[in-house]
């Protein structure tokens, strides 16, 4: 258990031990269970520096678990505002392509391709913005984001 004191059944403990604590009836109940040559070591320092070890143990984990959530999160981020920014481009490229004052062979539906291109783009650049916004709702971390947004965009195994 974590930390918790060295417990043993050893009848040859003594009871005169100022570390710890006998108990040799083994008929008495605490709680409804029956205890026997119970005894307890109570060397506080070595339990200390096992917790203190656990712990060290345990924030290390935690760090190096949210360094790999900062490290996924940074990566896909930066590649959905990436991407936003080439349609973003793609779209300038498009609409300048559309003002061209060169002119376009009549009843070719040229124009109203590039027309329909441009509207798409339009469409399309909402829809990621609106994804990269709905990707920036793990700023107070993946434990508290919703689990759908860590499925669909980073992802991360929905666990019931």
């Amino acid at each position: 258990m974590l930390g918790a004191p060295e417990i043993s059944n050893d009848s040859t403990a003594s009871a005169s031990s100022m570390n710890g604590i006998e108990h040799s009836d083994e008929n008495d109940a605490v709680d409804g269970r029956a205890q026997g040559n119970l005894y307890i070591s109570a060397d506080h320092s070595n339990v200390s520096v096992k917790l203190e070890d656990e712990i060290d143990g345990v924030l290390q984990e935690l760090k190096l678990s949210q360094e790999s959530e900062y490290w996924l999160a940074e990566q896909k981020l930066y590649a959905q505002k990436d991407f936003l920014l080439s349609l973003y481009q793609q779209l300038e490229s498009e609409r300048s392509e559309l003002a061209s004052p060169m002119p376009l062979p009549a009843g070719s539906g040229v124009s109203d391709d590039l027309l329909a291109d441009v509207l798409n783009r339009v469409d399309q650049i909402k829809h990621e913005e609106a994804k990269l916004k709905e990707m920036m709702k793990i700023a107070r971390g993946f434990g508290e984001s919703p689990r759908t947004v860590l499925n669909i965009h980073f992802g991360l195994p929905i666990k019931d």
